[in-house]
Order: C-alpha cells, then sequence, then structure tokens
C-alpha cells in the first residue's frame, strides 16, 4: 500500500533514486489530469515501487504502471469513495453492483483472504467468488512463482498454488491473449459492453511483474485488446498462446488510476469519479 505523500525537501539521494524510474508524462485531456509538482512530486517518483508509462496504438493511448507481481495488494473502498478520493495508488480493480452495496463480483483474494470481511456479512460477495455471469470467469493467478489465466466460478478452484508462497488472485474477463478465437472462447463470461465505446482497464502479468493498464479513451473491448498486444509486440494465431497473461478489469466509469510519473507529477484518469468496492494498489 502506498499513500500519496507530501513533502518539501529533496536530498541528493532522492534524485539519484529518480533517475531509475522511466515513463511518459501525459497531456492533461478528458479526465485524465496531470499536475507539476515540483520537489514534492520528485520524491514521490523516487520512493515509488512502479514505473509508468504511455502507449498510443489503435487510436488510444495506454497508462500503464509497472510492478513486481509480490507488491500487488487489493483493497477496499467500500463504495464510498473513488480512487483519486482514497489517497491510494493504483487502478480500479473486479466487477461490483452499483446499489452501493460493498460488494464485489469478482474473486478478489490474497493468501486465502477474500477482500471484504465476514463482519460486512457480504457472503460469497466478498473476493472468493465470481458472480457476474453463470459460466466460470477469467481470473489472473499468480502463484508466488509464475502467472495463469484460469477459468473459475469459485476461489477454491483455483490450482497450482502453495500455502508456503504468498499469492493472489483477481477475477475479471479472459483476454485470451494472443489467441485470434478470442471472441468466441469469452463469449460465456459475458464481457459487458463489447462492442461498445468505453473507457477500459486491465491486468497483464508476464514473468515477475505486474502491469495495470487503463485507457480513458472510449473504444471497443476489441480495439483495447488489440492496442495492448501492440505494446507487448504479441502475433495472434488461431488458438494461439502467449507468455503475457491477461484479464479485462470492470470498465467505463470505473475505468481509473491514481498515480506519479517519472518527473513526479501526478496521474490521475477518474473514469466518471464513481465510487469504488474494489482497487489494486502497491504493498510500498
Amino acid at each position: 500500500m502506498q499513500k500519496l505523500k507530501r513533502r518539501f525537501s529533496l536530498s541528493f539521494a532522492t534524485m539519484l533514486l529518480t533517475a531509475v524510474f522511466t515513463g511518459q508524462a501525459v497531456m492533461a485531456n478528458g479526465s485524465s489530469e496531470v499536475a507539476e509538482t515540483a520537489s514534492e512530486g520528485m520524491q514521490a517518483a523516487a520512493s515509488a515501487s512502479y514505473s509508468y508509462s504511455t502507449h498510443k496504438a489503435k487510436g488510444i493511448e495506454l497508462h500503464i504502471m509497472q510492478t513486481r507481481a509480490d507488491n500487488i495488494t487489493f483493497k477496499s473502498l467500500a463504495n464510498k469513495k473513488n480512487l483519486k478520493g482514497s489517497g491510494y495508488e493504483g487502478i480500479n480493480g473486479g466487477y461490483f453492483p452499483m446499489n452501493g452495496e460493498n460488494k464485489t463480483f469478482s474473486i478478489a483474494i490474497e493468501n486465502g483472504v477474500p477482500l471484504i470481511p465476514a463482519s460486512e456479512k457480504p457472503g460469497y460477495s466478498d473476493g472468493r467468488s465470481n458472480l457476474s455471469s453463470t459460466d466460470p470467469r477469467g481470473t489472473l493467478v499468480w502463484n508466488g512463482d509464475s502467472f495463469s489465466v484460469q477459468k473459475v466460478k469459485f476461489y477454491t478452484e483455483i490450482t497450482g498454488t502453495n500455502k508456503n508462497k504468498p499469492w493472489w488472485a483477481q477475477g475479471g474477463v479472459s483476454m485470451n491473449l494472443g489467441d485470434s478465437k478470442w471472441k468466441t472462447k469469452i463469449e460465456g463470461e459475458k464481457l459487458p459492453n463489447p462492442n461498445g465505446d468505453a473507457q477500459r482497464s486491465a491486468i497483464v502479468g508476464y514473468d515477475k511483474d505486474v502491469y495495470l493498464i487503463v485507457t480513458n479513451n472510449a473504444t471497443s473491448a476489441s480495439n483495447f485488446r488489440a492496442a495492448i498486444q501492440d505494446r507487448f509486440k504479441i502475433t495472434e494465431t488461431d488458438n494461439g498462446t502467449s507468455k503475457y497473461k491477461g484479464i479485462f478489469l470492470d470498465g467505463s466509469g470505473s475505468s481509473q488510476m491514481a498515480g506519479r510519473d517519472s518527473k513526479g507529477n501526478k496521474v490521475s484518469l477518474t473514469g466518471d469519479s464513481r465510487k469504488l468496492v474494489q482497487i489494486i494498489t502497491f504493498k510500498k
């Protein structure tokens, strides 16, 4: 977890650390904000445990936060705050009801512990199950060594985890990166508004790294996915696979990002500023 911090001094060591992080500043556009914060911004960038970059492809711009898989954690905003107002850095997470309830329709679990505590009586809407579809849904799993996308209904169906190694699982809808037949294969997962133009979010895992991806350009799911494949230079084939494992997250007004670029400028993609149940953030 990393809160946005305000500091007003820079040491020489901090300036050296700042040089480690790479990425591009974004221009203010739509619901995207970039604010110059001088020394305090450079301090935040220097202490950040992720790097930020952008990638333009297929007529849209991807905003990308890259971090280590073991630095990912999930937090509940309990349908009371949006990401910008929470003070956390990261992006939005899984699907949730729009009636104000603190429940999630997507798996969000770390080391067997679901997102929402039992004291709030969420039932199986606590992060243990993918409830938005009658069919199993794509779930990105980090087992402490590698990534996989597993189509499951309940977290107990997840395979390959080891209780002796920290693991996590995030539910969404499969992207089937590298497979030209992806649309047919995810029909049962019921991706919301697949063909309409909407803001989009995704999480992609590769090797030991995680990429949190948001576009605030309204686009179709297919075009968003194509831009992601362009970023990672993924070539599609019939029934193909890729070393990059990804899922769609909740989109439209839920697509939100908060963080800093390499210069310490604030990055804020606010969607429609709706309150969220789950966010994906950083341990440090």
